[in-house]
C-alpha cells in the first residue's frame, strides 16, 4: 500500500511487521478488508495506539516507516488503496469489502 499511496501517504508507524496509517477522525466509515484493521472511525469511540518518538525512523522495533511530519492520510484514499491491494493479491475474493451488499 505504500507504493500505491506514494507521496499521498501520510505518516506510517511500523511495529512487528504491521503498518499503521494515521487518518483524521471520522474519515474511515467503511469496514476494511480482511487483514486490515480500521480503528474507531467515530469521535464517540476511542482506541490506543502507541507512537514512537519522532526520531525513531529505523527498526528493529516500533518506528516511523513514513516520517511523522507527513501528517495524516486521507481516509477515502487509504480505503481505495486497501481495496486495490486486497483485490490484486493472489487468491483473494473479488469483493472483500462487501460493496455489492
Amino acid at each position: 500500500m505504500l507504493v500505491l499511496l506514494g507521496e499521498d501517504s501520510g505518516a506510517v508507524i511500523e511495529h512487528q511487521g504491521r503498518l499503521y496509517w494515521l487518518v483524521p477522525v471520522g474519515t474511515v466509515p467503511r469496514q476494511g478488508p480482511a487483514g486490515v484493521v480500521m480503528l474507531p472511525g467515530r469521535a464517540a469511540e476511542s482506541a490506543f495506539v502507541g507512537m514512537p518518538p519522532v526520531h525513531w525512523t529505523r527498526g528493529p522495533g516500533m518506528h516511523w516507516r513514513v516520517p511523522a511530519e507527513r501528517g495524516t492520510t486521507c481516509g477515502d484514499l487509504l480505503y481505495v488503496a486497501a481495496r486495490i491491494a486486497w483485490n490484486t493479491m493472489p487468491g483473494q475474493a473479488s469483493d472483500p469489502l462487501g460493496a455489492g451488499r
